[in-house]
Order: structure tokens, then C-alpha cells, then sequence
């Protein structure tokens, strides 16, 4: 079975490829730079030049797939990024439909039931009518608030000893590591018993608080972390600081608003199947910690 991974470079497409080149699958990534992805390639990875913005190349990239791992990627210099996101979900189809790719595996978002007012996730909605449209199988995987989205924290903390976002710590959802989804997309992918279009939510271990996650943090740490509230000017102001475009910022503070309004919520239950292993604690202590020893 022929794999292509769309993104082996991201957190969770470079996770999948390790499980899947780990399992013996035949894998091909994509990448602009084929430098960037040399150490799958020494492990026997296909590497195809391409960019999976533009429909030709992505075509190219895969054919003879058997199976997709599709991402759309973040950008964050985007004047829109919903219309961003939209042309990397026409490039996927049409190389899905190119190449008559038989299944793909879609890594969505939690909330991505709702077709606005989630800012990149509204993106990612439109992207999976697209990829549905194709007449392949795709299971889409909606994933909860990244640990990830924690990273670019790191400074603020070691500034401030607080964790700045515009929600109210008391707001709770389910709260994931990329590394997990990256190992479901993989599990997924070489399981080849699906053979039609389903969605499957990825709730991490356990919902959360902001304030809880910033205990976990602190605890991991070893020094006194606080979630504080800021306002929409002061997000705004740490965003850019980040080096995101205008159109990126405004889709975070509307995906922001949806957290605190409690619009973006799962629309799957937790199950034992959406419920995934790797706790904040684990996830701090492996990831946040070292970046302040």
C-alpha cells in the first residue's frame, strides 16, 4: 500500500510518517525542499518535490497513491485565510480525483460541523465537503485545542509568569498533543478494513480548563504559571508580535470568541475512540519543560 504524506514536516504529519515507515508502509512525502526531509528518505521514505498549494504539482506528488494523509497547512501571513485554505482544499481534490485516490485520511478540527464563526476551522469545514465531493472514502479526523498552542507562550511566561489569551480560564473543551493524532492518522491509514467516508472526533484524554492547563504547565515547569484574560486589543498585539498577517489574527480572535461564546464544542461524544493517551502533564513535561531549564 502507497502512503503520501501532504505535510511530513508538520507536528502531526511528521509523527504519522515515523509510525508508518516504523510499520514497513510504502511512503511517499511531499515537500518543497526534498533537503527538509532527507531523514525519512535514509529510511526508505519516496520523496517527492512538490508544494500542495498549487493543483498541478500536488497531482504529480501523488500519483499511484493508494492512501492520503491530508493536512492543510497553517499560514500564517494570510490576508484571507479561509480563501487560503479553500485553495489548498480545491489542490487536494483535484489530485484526489486526478489520481482516483481510493481513501485519505483528513485532519480537520473540532467545531468543523460548523460552516462559521470558528475562524481557521471554518476553513477546514470547507475543506471537507470538498474532500467529500471527491467520491473517495475520507475520514476525517476532528482534533481538539492543540497542547501545541501553548508553544508560542513560552516567552510571555518567561516574561510575565502568566499564560495571556482572550478566553476566561474557566472555559472548558477537550485539549489534545499532536503527537496523538499524528498516531491515529498512521493507525488509520494502515488500517484498510474502512472503505467509506466517516469522521471521527479526537478529544485528548480529558477536557479542560484554561486554569487547569495552566496549572499542568506550571507544575511541569517547576515555577508559578497564571491563565490571564486579555482583551481582543491586546491578542491582537501578541499576534502580530508572533509575525501572523491580518487575516491569520482575525481568524484566531474569531476562533478565540467561539471558545469563550461555547460555539466551538465537538459535535462527536467522547468515546473510548476519540479519547486519546497523552495527558498535558506528560505533554508539559516532555515539550514545555526543557524550553525552561
Amino acid at each position: 500500500m502507497r502512503i503520501v504524506v501532504s505535510t511530513p514536516t508538520g507536528n502531526v504529519g511528521r509523527v504519522a510518517t515515523e509510525k508508518l515507515l516504523e510499520a514497513g508502509a510504502e511512503v511517499v512525502v511531499i515537500h518543497r525542499d526534498p533537503a527538509s526531509v532527507e531523514g525519512f528518505a535514509s529510511r526508505g521514505a519516496e520523496v517527492r518535490r512538490g508544494t500542495i498549494d498549487d493543483p498541478a504539482s500536488l497531482t504529480a506528488a501523488t500519483e499511484g497513491a493508494d492512501a492520503l494523509l491530508w493536512v492543510t497547512p497553517g499560514v500564517p501571513n494570510a490576508v484571507n485565510l479561509r480563501a487560503t485554505q479553500n485553495d489548498f482544499g480545491a489542490a487536494a481534490a483535484a489530485a484526489i480525483q486526478a489520481n482516483d485516490i481510493p481513501r485519505v485520511v483528513n485532519i480537520s478540527g473540532v467545531g468543523a460541523h460548523h460552516d462559521a464563526g470558528t475562524g481557521p476551522i471554518a476553513g477546514l469545514h470547507d475543506v471537507e465537503e470538498m474532500l467529500d465531493a471527491t467520491g473517495a472514502a475520507v475520514l476525517h479526523l476532528r482534533p481538539a485545542y492543540f497542547f501545541e498552542n501553548y508553544v508560542p507562550q513560552v516567552q510571555v511566561i518567561n516574561a510575565m509568569g502568566a499564560i495571556m489569551l482572550p478566553v476566561s480560564g474557566d472555559r472548558s473543551l477537550p485539549m489534545i498533543s499532536a503527537s496523538d493524532i499524528g498516531v491515529a492518522a498512521a493507525d488509520e491509514l494502515l488500517d484498510e478494513s474502512w472503505s467509506e467516508s466517516s469522521i471521527r472526533g479526537l478529544h485528548g484524554p480529558a477536557d479542560l480548563t484554561f486554569d487547569e492547563a495552566a496549572a499542568a504547565i506550571s507544575a511541569a515547569i517547576g515555577r508559578q504559571v497564571s491563565h490571564t484574560r486579555i482583551d481582543e486589543m491586546q491578542a491582537r498585539m501578541g499576534l502580530s508580535m508572533l509575525g501572523l498577517g491580518q487575516g491569520t489574527i482575525d481568524a484566531m480572535i474569531e476562533l478565540y470568541n467561539a471558545i469563550e461564546s461555547g460555539h466551538l464544542t465537538p459535535a462527536e461524544p467522547r468515546t473510548d475512540e476519540t479519547t486519546t493517551a497523552t495527558t498535558i502533564a506528560e505533554w508539559a513535561a516532555e515539550v514545555m519543560a526543557p524550553q525552561f531549564g
